[in-house]
């Protein structure tokens, strides 16, 4: 199956249902814009940093929550507007054991990306530190500029290549919904066992609403609304078509 089917099969399940799907997508993206103010408001306070802890405590739960919902709606089953926040309170545990997982199976990279990110800031900091202190130099400057060179391209392919190993385990929170019995591991190992091979059609998929995107800029953001829930249903039918989910009229439609 192609992008254009995919995107084929997710109109065809938003018939009827886009009014309950751009409103799950407003009120998602009003509670993350107030958690953010918030934290905006005691940012000079001590509680700064308890807030910044609590963010990131609560992030993988509300990421993979937003993407159920709509798995949910694909599903035709009964959700709530708020269904989110309740999912995300239901599944804090597991959703965060789901999040180390994946942490570990990306930690080569992520390692690799705050090493390179350090030693070219560093460079670049300290060259033009020198410049300063002690007039140019041209030993010092090449020196300082070879290490800076290497830590950003350093960083380019180590930033590339997580976002590469990311995309086997874009598919955990549909396996986190519909596998109740599979432990967090076993379902970051499924999702990588069903996304090879199959990363970059996903890539694809993803890069073929990219014009979408481009018009929601001429309408301030407004069309994003429902750019949003038709990018996530078609992530659901390229999920279900890979867990082997899809039926036989839905492949030939």
């Amino acid at each position: 199956m192609k992008a254009k089917d995919f995107r084929k099969i997710a109109r065809q399940n938003l018939e009827g249902k886009w009014g309950k799907a751009v409103l799950i997508g407003i009120v998602y993206l009003i509670v993350i814009w107030l958690i953010g103010f918030t934290m905006a408001l005691f940012s000079t306070t001590p509680l700064a940093i308890l807030g910044t802890i609590l963010y990131l405590l609560i992030l993988p739960p509300l990421s993979f929550s937003l993407a159920v919902q709509y798995l949910k709606l694909y599903n035709g089953e009964p959700i709530k507007i708020f269904s989110f926040i309740d999912w995300s309170t239901t599944n804090f545990g597991k959703s965060w054991k789901v999040a180390l997982h994946i942490v570990k199976k990306l930690i080569a990279p992520i390692i690799l990306i705050v090493v390179f990110a350090f030693l070219a800031v560093f460079s670049t900091t300290a060259g033009i530190v020198s410049v300063i202190a002690n007039g140019p130099s041209l030993s010092d400057s090449i020196l300082a500029m070879g290490f800076a060179t290497i830590g950003w391209i350093g960083y380019t392919i180590s930033a590339i290549w997580g976002v590469v190993k990311a995309y086997f385990y874009i598919l955990t929170p549909y396996l986190l919904e519909e596998n109740k019995d599979l432990t967090a591991k076993e379902i970051v190992n499924k999702s990588q066992e069903l996304m090879k091979g199959h990363r970059w059609k996903l890539f694809c998929l993803a890069l073929s609403f990219i014009g979408w995107f481009i018009l929601s800029a001429f309408t301030f953001g407004i069309g994003l609304l429902f750019v949003i829930p038709y990018m996530q249903m078609a992530f659901v039918a390229f999920y279900k078509e890979k867990a082997g989910l899809l039926t036989d009229e839905q492949k030939q439609d």
